[in-house]
């Protein structure tokens, strides 16, 4: 039987999980993962991940990084060999890491009893970050002052360097007579001079090489070699130090070996926990909750590794009392990716990985998942694609029991199909028996006649569209399913002739009126099915349209509301204005009594709170009206009054005296904008807007644009992710809202919705 990790392609997951990972012990965790052994510790994993996934969501990710794993590189330590410096820069680094997760939890106000209780296990040893930080550099060399002998040693060294250079260009100068070259040269690690082999006897020291023409000797001269000699011991001493160091640092890193191996376990736990949460995020995957029950509760799941714009979701509800789902349909109609869903999601969620489907979903911690899907067929064991399939079978009808989830793909087939049929009927009893939860796909007839007359079992079909002759890869719940094998052969090119000679003989041979019966009463169940699923797809369109319209009346009534607080403004303004030219009359009357009293009355009747219009008004003219700031085209005119569509499409109405005549836009104002249109195409909008990390004028923008968005779609409450840092940003927001007109009221938030470091907002 094959791995069901390999049957169920969990490696591929776990390789998706790996790509978010930053450290070389998360790397390790995820390579030996397996199935937590009792539901208490995978729930105990699944608090965890929530856990993560409200610090993901309302702080920075914690900080992890670091390819070191401990008990390899201490476990050779411990042998008698000493850490290079590499390794123990390793360390320092690891340990301050270490120091910046405590420091990163200390600043979280949010509950998360179980990471908490992680990070209280951390310990930061500071006497041993500071013993290798102060004697190891960054570039993973020992620092010259790590001890007064090293010092001195690399003193010396670098004394004795000198002296080598100033010696051989001394030597050059002196025996540059004989030299081929005017300077020095390096020759096989050694300075040495190009001397004409003629005059090779004039130089005292070792000969290192000869020409290919052996017309020059390179000879390294004594006082050179003694310089040289002199400088190897000091290596030799520099080594022999640099040893005793890394050792004395080694045996103090062994010295605190347990915290030091603990605190790496547990950033790979934290590392693997946020990998498999970025992971979720990326693949809208939830936690499920582990039921108490023997239950297969899955809403809208769907196969993980499927393409996610492609992938068609299912809903599989299988309990104690309907332990078994038997699914028919077309070939390459989804029957196998239905059980291959399932019994994957299971195996996830054992894993302690979050799974691809709706939030509400449940699954019970089976024991157990025996699945048996493929063709197994073996040509080195000689068995047939039968008999594999049986072999299999009858190892898990040995060992199976209430606690587990069988999977079993076309059951029976590979033999005659009467056999078959009778052997997976026996089969299925005994699995009923077991009281195990339990998957079954089959084509055969009896089988189906047999789960629709047995209330435990709960019958499934996957749809098939007979017009376009293709699978739907929608699931039905309630009904079995043909196999459409006449209608897939028409599909791929068999002969009309063929199909209806076979369907002649199909009817003939192997359907009684049972069975023309029982097709009948499927063809109007799917068909019901099928309806029932237009309604509801009807009834969302409606209660969608619903829902734009009031949002559509709300912003009318609000445009309605903030031109006539506009109108009413503009008419206090011009009242005033008129008031304060009565006043001037006034006054000038006073200076002038005789002489004002004919221009004063003249002035008076002048006035008007109307602005006097000249020009005629007729459908389709462009105007512009000052007091509202608005440009349209005139779509009714009635007395003195005038309507007219604006820039946006809106309708608004008003009078003669407030219009101006203008010439016809350039681009032509839009009157006909379908409102409802746009309406209806607005996306999906969270009820969570994270603002950390913005500047204050970017964060007050994008919290303006979504407030918008949030009144389109009547949200009520939302929550503002600020953080905490200064509390500027947090200020900023707060005085926005403050003068927003389309917030009711807002608060912190509290322990349940994010802590301080958000504030929940009520809309009106």
């Amino acid at each position: 039987m094959k791995d069901i990790k390999s049957i169920l392609e969990i490696d591929k997951i776990i390789e998706e999980i790996g790509k978010y990972l930053k450290t070389s012990i998360g790397g390790i965790l995820l390579e030996n993962i397996k199935v937590f052994p009792s539901k208490e510790i995978l729930n105990i994993e699944f608090s965890k991940l929530n856990e993560m996934f409200s610090i993901i969501n309302n702080y920075k990710d914690i900080p992890l990084n670091g390819d070191l794993i401990v008990k390899e590189v201490l476990d050779k330590a411990k042998k008698g060999s000493y850490l290079d410096e590499i390794v123990l820069n390793k360390i320092k680094d690891e340990m301050f890491l270490t120091f910046e997760i405590i420091r990163f939890f200390k600043q979280v106000t949010i509950e998360t009893p179980f990471l908490t209780k992680l990070v209280k296990k951390m310990v930061y040893v500071d006497s041993l970050y500071k013993s290798i930080n102060s004697k190891i550099s960054k570039e993973n060399k020992v620092f010259d002052n790590a001890t007064p002998r090293l010092k001195d040693i690399r003193y010396k060294l670098s004394f004795i360097d000198k002296e080598i250079h100033k010696q051989i260009i001394q030597l050059a100068e002196k025996y540059n007579t004989y030299l081929v070259n005017d300077s020095y040269v390096l020759r096989n690690g050694h300075f040495a001079l190009a001397v004409n082999s003629s005059d090779k006897s004039k130089i005292d020291g070792v000969v290192h090489d000869l020409s290919d023409s052996g017309q020059t000797t390179f000879i390294e001269p004594t006082v050179i070699v003694n310089l040289e000699n002199q400088k190897q011991i000091l290596i030799i001493q520099e080594k022999d130090e640099v040893n005793k160091i890394l050792k004395e640092l080694t045996n103090e890193c062994i010295k605190y070996e347990d915290t030091i191996f603990l605190n790496n376990k547990i950033i790979g736990q934290f590392d693997l926990l946020t990998a498999k949460v970025k992971y979720a995020i990326n693949n809208n995957a939830v936690i499920p909750q582990i039921s108490e029950k023997q239950e297969v509760y899955l809403i809208d799941a769907r196969h993980p590794l499927i393409d996610p714009d492609k992938v068609v979701s299912n809903t599989f509800i299988m309990d104690e009392i309907h332990p078994m789902m038997l699914i028919s349909g077309p070939n390459a109609g989804g029957k196998t990716i239905a059980l291959k869903t399932v019994a994957m999601l299971s195996y996830l969620a054992k894993l302690g990985i979050p799974i691809t489907c709706s939030p509400d979903s449940r699954i019970a911690y089976f024991k157990n998942i025996f699945v048996n899907i493929g063709d197994n067929q073996s040509i080195e064991s000689n068995l047939s694609t039968f008999s594999a399939h049986i072999s299999d079978l009858s190892v898990v009808i040995k060992y199976i029991t209430s606690r587990d989830l069988v999977v079993i793909d076309e059951l029976g087939s590979g033999t005659d199909p009467k056999e078959g049929d009778a052997l997976s009927i026996a089969v299925v009893k005994f699995l009923l028996q077991k009281k195990c939860i339990s998957m079954i796909t089959s084509h055969f007839s009896l089988l189906k006649k047999y789960g629709l007359s047995n209330p435990k079992i709960i019958n499934a079909s996957f749809l098939f569209n007979q017009e376009l002759l293709e699978p739907t890869f929608k699931m039905l719940l309630g009904v079995s399913g043909k196999s459409f094998g006449f209608l897939i052969a028409r599909k791929f090119g068999l002969p009309y002739e063929i199909i209806n000679e076979a369907k002649k003989i199909y009817k003939k041979n192997y359907l009684s009126e049972t069975d023309i019966k029982i097709e009948s009463i499927e063809k109007k169940e799917q068909e019901l099915i099928r309806r029932e699923e237009s309604l509801k797809e009807e009834e969302n369109k409606i209660s969608s349209l619903e829902s734009e319209l009031k949002t559509k009346e709300k912003l009318l009534n609000e445009k309605e509301e903030k031109l006539k607080a506009k109108k009413i403004e503009e008419f206090d303004d011009l009242i005033d204005s008129k008031i304060d030219e009565i006043n001037n009359i006034y006054d000038e009357f006073l200076e002038d009594k005789q002489n004002k009293i004919k221009e004063t009355e003249e002035k008076l009747n002048s006035l008007s709170l109307k602005e006097k219009k000249d020009e005629n008004f007729a459908v389709g003219d462009y105007v512009y009206v000052k007091s509202l700031n608005e440009k349209g085209k005139i779509t009714r005119i009635k007395g003195n009054k005038i309507t007219f569509n604006d820039e946006s499409g809106f309708t608004l109405t008003t009078t003669k005296d407030y219009c101006e005549k203008i010439d016809e836009p350039v681009e032509k104002l839009t009157s006909t904008r379908n409102i409802d249109k746009e309406l209806s195409s607005l996306k999906p909008l969270s009820q969570s807007l994270n603002l950390v990390g913005y500047h204050l004028d970017e964060g007050i923008s994008a919290l303006d644009q979504y407030l918008d968005s949030c009144v389109l779609r009547k949200y009520k409450e939302v929550r503002i992710i600020h953080g905490y840092g200064s509390g500027q940003l947090r200020n900023a927001i707060h005085n926005y809202l403050k003068k927003s007109s389309y917030v009711s009221s807002f608060k912190l938030g509290d322990e349940s919705n994010g802590g301080s470091g958000s504030t929940i907002v009520y809309l009106k």
